[in-house]
């Protein structure tokens, strides 16, 4: 038997309690709600990727730069309805370093999160052609980017 972290007996309790009669197909929600229980039962910290919040300290550097950007005055105004220059720049060198594909910064457009930026994608391939009115969605996995 594996060794690990945690005592198995502990989550299998919490599975039980839960009433999750599969844990391979929990609901992100049932399993965020079994991990706070472990977690409070084993004092044990999970580094938490279900709802996009993993719980890691941020960088120093990013956090020098919130507060830059926010002595800065960016609170003040609405960025730019296609994003903040420097921002689209960032994305396109990143998808060069990152895929070998040259992109230009003004394609790039930033969003706000997977929901966010998914939504933006149905919307575009959505619309892209007039004479269609049918866009295949594949499920990315998580339910409320169909609704």
């Amino acid at each position: 038997m594996k060794q690990t972290l945690i005592e198995r007996h502990i989550v299998d309790r919490h599975i039980l309690e839960s009433g999750i009669e599969n844990i391979g197909k929990a609901s992100i929600r049932q399993i965020r709600r079994l991990i706070d229980k472990v977690e409070a039962a084993t004092e044990k910290k999970y580094i938490r990727m279900e709802m996009g919040i993993p719980g890691l300290e941020p960088d120093r550097i990013a956090i020098e730069a919130e507060k830059k950007a926010l002595d800065d005055g960016v609170a003040r105004i609405y960025p730019p309805v296609d994003g903040i220059p420097v921002l689209k720049k960032e994305i396109s060198r990143f998808i060069k370093l990152f895929l070998n594909i040259d992109i230009s910064s003004e394609n790039c457009l930033p969003s706000a999160g997977s929901m966010n930026g998914s939504f933006l994608a149905f919307a575009v391939a959505g619309r892209r052609d007039r004479a269609k009115d049918t866009v295949l969605f594949i499920d990315p996995g998580f339910p409320v980017h169909k609704q």
